[in-house]
């Protein structure tokens, strides 16, 4: 008999035979590090309101697969890992598992779902064709697995992965910002990651994706996010908040200014509308940039001070 059952703190005898079927069958640069894993089962759910969810698959009293996911609060249910020894994976036995998994992902009261599915993942082919069986759509671009490598320094690297989805009821801009700043960057910070540079690095994958769909209203698009206190950060963002951290408040706010001359905003249709906002308005927007920011950052490294005009 098929059964799941939740590992809730790393000390349950349990996590060591489901890290072992992770680490067996996800290659290497695609799999979670088991210290990682580890220290966020004992932290996670203590640490935000989203909550992390790890399940070992057992037949009878045997361990046979693994199970994590995380729930997104009022967006989605990204499922990190749903693995399964090779001898189990036959159309009825996955088919009850996934009934299984997607019992626990109801408990949560959250239909949609997202998961990503690495190019380096053995039968990846046939992996993806399996959940288009269980119901899930592929994201018509070319998605990016941001992994974070800490061994023997701290380095990271663009990933090809297939991103997928189903029952979704909010935009893909919102789930690639989920993705990679609620998710991963949330994740890598339990290392002395340099936050910003990998902020930057994020907001780049994003940024390619958009312009990759043809979209010609990409920076309207960052500022509304902006403003709806998201944190989608492009190059030239990420090049704002570098200068604002040396404390060099003048030539971030010029940069400032520079973006709402180009961002197709309603009261800024015009370029010669431009007089019509003033300092403060800049100053107000450069703040609203450090706080979305700042949700992304562990405290010791949030950016404390206002943004003010040097005199």
């Amino acid at each position: 008999m098929i059964t799941l059952k939740r590992i809730e703190n790393s000390k349950e005898t349990d996590l060591i035979s489901g890290i072992s079927i992770l680490q067996k069958y996800v290659p290497h640069n695609l799999c979670i590090d088991s210290n990682e894993l580890i220290y966020w089962i004992d932290n996670y759910n203590k640490k935000f309101d989203d909550q992390m969810y790890c399940y070992v698959i057992k037949n009878g009293a045997g361990i046979i697969g693994w199970l994590q996911f995380t729930h997104f609060k009022d967006k989605f249910v990204f499922l990190d890992y749903l693995i399964v020894e090779a001898d189990y994976r036959t159309k009825g036995i996955m088919s009850q598992i996934y009934k299984l998994a997607n019992q626990k992902i109801d408990e949560t009261g959250c239909k949609s779902i997202v998961l990503e599915c690495g190019d380096e993942m053995p039968q990846h082919d046939a992996i993806v064709r399996l959940y288009k069986i269980f119901g899930f759509k592929k994201f018509d671009f070319n998605y990016k697995e941001p992994k974070v490598d800490v061994h023997p320094t701290i380095s990271w690297e663009e990933l090809p992965s297939t991103l997928m989805y189903k029952n979704l009821n909010i935009g893909y801009i919102e789930v690639l910002k989920t993705i990679y700043f609620d998710h991963y960057m949330r994740w890598y910070s339990l290392y002395q990651l340099p936050c910003l540079d990998y902020a930057a690095f994020l907001g780049n994958l994003i940024n390619k994706t958009l312009h990759r769909e043809g979209k010609s209203d990409v920076l309207m698009k960052l500022e509304k996010s902006l403003e709806d206190e998201h944190h989608l950060i492009t190059e030239a963002i990420g090049d704002i908040i570098s200068i604002v951290k040396m404390n060099d408040y003048e030539t971030a706010i010029e940069l400032i200014r520079t973006q709402f001359l180009v961002i197709d905003r309603q009261d800024l249709k015009n370029e010669e509308k431009s007089d019509n906002f003033t300092d403060n308005d800049v100053v107000e927007f450069a703040n609203k940039i450090r706080d979305g920011v700042n949700k992304m950052l562990p405290e010791h490294l949030q950016i404390k001070k206002n943004i003010n005009l040097k005199k």
